[in-house]
């Protein structure tokens, strides 16, 4: 078994996926041979799995997951999550917003056994967009408030042990994954360590989370985990 397996999803990241991949393998440089890199092409149209095909042929602990169709965001991990073999499971976009540094933070704290490594990401230049900013706001507020919880932020790149994880099912598809693991994870144990991790906001491509359809999805499955966790 490996100590972590790192999950990400990538949908038409052509011009991203190097990026992560150099930020992911340089933050794992003091634990050789003890993670695993899964990518899962959530059925690109562009360039994204020529070059992490390429990237699969030179590095022998990447893996890759071709999906037939797009399955969002939380179906990718899923997928990914699937065949991994880490003690730790992990969740990392493929839009190249995290630096090696910041993505070492979480490692470093791998060798102290919590259950799940809570990361409190936020946006190092305070790039994001007014009405960007506002929604993540109102989301954070809008959790704190339906679940009676006090954190600063839910869609973090948290890690989680994968015998925690088993515990329950994913049921979002969607953005709401994290915020649903990070609830869940949160039920199952208090052995946990918050690390502050700065992002970046991408500079290729653009969010494919962040239109009305996906929000009105999100919307119908925080009602339902809302309810799910209150019959629990």
């Amino acid at each position: 078994m490996k100590l972590i397996s790192i999950i990400v999803p990538a949908f038409n990241e052509e011009k991203n996926v190097i990026g992560t991949f150099e930020a992911i393998k340089n933050s794992l440089i003091n634990i050789p041979d003890q993670f695993e890199i899964i990518f899962v092409d959530d059925c690109s149209t562009d360039k994204t799995n020529i070059i992490l095909t390429e990237l699969a042929k030179k590095n022998t602990y990447i893996k890759i997951v071709t999906n037939k169709k797009n399955l969002g965001y939380g179906g990718a991990f899923l997928e990914g999550a699937k065949i991994s073999v880490g003690k730790y499971l992990q969740l990392i976009p493929g839009d190249d917003c995290f630096t090696s540094n910041e993505l070492k933070k979480i490692v470093n704290e791998l060798s102290n056994n919590y259950d799940w490594i809570l990361a409190d990401t936020k946006d190092l230049n305070n790039s994001r967009s007014f009405g960007r900013e506002l929604f993540s706001r109102f989301f954070v507020w809008t959790i704190n408030i339906l679940f009676l919880k006090h954190f600063r932020y839910y869609n973090g790149i948290h890690v989680v042990k994968r015998e925690i994880f088993n515990q329950f099912t994913i049921n979002s598809r969607g953005p709401l994954l994290h915020t649903e693991m990070f609830l869940k994870t949160l039920k199952k144990t208090q052995n946990y360590k918050i690390v502050r991790a700065y992002f970046v906001e991408r500079t290729e491509g653009s969010s494919k989370i962040f239109n009305i359809k996906k929000i009105l999805k999100t919307i119908y499955e925080l009602i339902y985990l809302r309810i799910e966790l209150w019959l629990k």
